[in-house]
């Protein structure tokens, strides 16, 4: 799961965006492909939920912070970015929610793909 999570960084730092893309449509847009790369792979994805839930011991979902930061910073092609409002940490557990659809069959992907494209819209409309 750690080198899928690698990969998907390094993904998202090569996407072409439209330059004309507000910050909001960028990692609305970065994080609906991401639910399309995990799905994929849908065994290695089970697996990954699995292991994220085992390894959150003491520490709940905060635990992935790092990961869910790095990944609007690679959406956003800006490493320098700060959470400073936990923009990202609140993202991410729409994200891991998404997966768990995903993984669960919940929901079929366009929906998956809608949700985290607006909670990303709705959490990063107005990121200055």
């Amino acid at each position: 799961m750690a080198e899928w999570a690698l990969e998907t960084i390094a993904r998202l730092r090569t996407l072409e965006l439209d330059a004309e893309l507000t910050d909001a449509e960028r990692i609305a847009t970065a994080f609906a492909g991401l639910i399309d790369w995990a799905a994929e792979d849908r065994n290695l994805l089970d697996a990954g939920m699995s292991s994220i839930h085992s390894n959150t011991a003491g520490m709940g979902i905060g635990l992935w912070r790092p990961l869910f930061v790095e990944l609007v910073r690679s959406a956003l092609a800006d490493p320098g970015w700060e959470d400073a409002e936990q923009r990202a940490l609140v993202l991410g557990h729409v994200l891991t929610t998404c997966l768990l659809d995903l993984t669960s069959g919940s929901g079929d992907l366009a929906q998956i793909r809608d949700t985290i494209a607006t909670a990303a819209r709705l959490l990063f409309a107005d990121r200055p």
